[in-house]
């Protein structure tokens, strides 16, 4: 069997599938346009009131969930409700995150994507809450909610963008600029409060924790291997050395099997370096030297 038909090594086909094997993505595109549909089909039809329909008043994100706290789950199900007004708040925000989105999945993988999006979700409601307690009279809080995938969004290209800071987007369909830069003023626009109804607190704290999860080296999955715990655990454990021997040393017993290499550098991509135990680190040094014996 050839490196690349390893299961560690194969990539996630991108695109918008609706079969099986479905990507994150996609998942995340349907279950929005679905709860969309029955927002449209459930509204009061009332002049003014688009929005009054029964699964916005159970979806969205109300400030008096603090009083109500048996309601905590709107904090994840805002994130899958839009405004009804207008189609540009889910066409937006669905574009975004298929356009940011698949090559972030194609990164970290549809689980870790998937813990990654939806902690955007419930960090941003967070502190949409925690700021309405302290500037909203609470007489005010059964009147005052949230609704919308755009926080999570916003954080879906931050990654992107610190991943591909020079990929070339195409603003409005016809100015090209680089990532980094429509990510940049995208942040801006937000820290200056620029627009309508826009909740850019809840933007902000998706572009925070994006960026503090790239730059830690975070894993959600396995929150405890972030790049300063592995520095931690470095002091405690030898370093990986892959290296040919010496031309005076004996040539060393085979130990390693084409199998159990295979499980090591498995457990490499899923786990990372930091979670070889000894021995199996020992695998993979006499497999390297084998490799380079045959080589001379």
């Amino acid at each position: 069997m050839g490196l690349y038909d390893r299961e560690y090594v194969r990539g996630r086909e991108q695109g918008f599938f609706l079969g099986g094997n479905r990507t994150a993505v996609t998942d995340l595109i349907i279950i929005n346009a679905a709860v969309f549909l029955l927002q449209v089909l459930s509204a009061s039809g009332q002049p003014g009131m688009p929005d009054e329909s029964v699964v916005v008043r159970w979806l969205a994100l109300h400030a008096d969930v603090l009083n109500q706290p048996w309601r905590a789950y709107e904090l994840l199900t805002y994130g899958f409700v839009h405004d009804t007004s207008s189609m540009m708040h889910i066409c937006f925000n669905m574009f975004a995150l298929w356009m940011f989105g698949r090559d972030v999945e194609s990164i970290y993988g549809r689980n870790e994507f998937l813990r990654i999006y939806l902690s955007m979700v419930v960090l941003g409601g967070a502190v949409w809450l925690l700021i309405r307690y302290f500037t909203v009279p609470s007489v005010a809080w059964p009147f005052s909610e949230v609704l919308g995938a755009s926080g999570a969004v916003v954080g879906i290209m931050v990654l992107f963008a610190m991943h591909y800071p020079h990929r070339t987007l195409l603003v409005m369909g016809f100015l090209p600029a680089p990532a980094w830069l429509v990510c940049a003023f995208c942040i801006v626009l937000d820290l200056f409060g620029v627009g309508g109804s826009v909740a850019h607190d809840v933007h902000l704290t998706g572009a925070a924790f994006a960026f503090l999860y790239r730059w830690s080296g975070w894993n959600l999955g396995t929150p405890f291997t972030g790049k300063w715990t592995r520095k931690l655990r470095s002091l405690r454990r030898p370093r990986l050395q892959l290296h040919a021997p010496k031309q005076d040393e004996p040539e060393e017993p085979v130990v390693s099997s084409a199998d159990q290499v295979d499980r090591v550098l498995a457990k490499i991509s899923e786990q990372g370096e930091a979670s070889l135990t000894r021995d199996e680190r020992r695998i993979l040094e006499d497999a390297s030297r084998r490799y380079q014996q045959r080589r001379r």
